[in-house]
């Protein structure tokens, strides 16, 4: 029965949204404040940096964050 499947998704959905606290100006200001850290001068004054080899890696075991890489 998908339709009552879903509406216990919502349902459960709206009742974990009410304990989560977000802020969307402050995740704003946070990215901006990371873009003005993190400008072209910065990566310009720490040349040169990483790995000059262009041998792939595997990352393994890392925990499952819903992201990809």
């Amino acid at each position: 029965d998908y339709g009552r499947a879903f509406d216990y998704f919502a349902e459960g959905n709206a009742i974990r949204r009410t304990g989560i606290e977000y802020d969307a100006d402050k995740t704003r200001a946070e990215f901006e404040t990371m873009k003005a850290v993190f400008d072209k001068a910065f990566f310009d004054k720490h040349r040169p940096s990483g790995i000059a080899d262009d041998t792939p890696i595997f990352v393994v075991g890392m925990p499952r964050s819903g992201t990809t890489l």
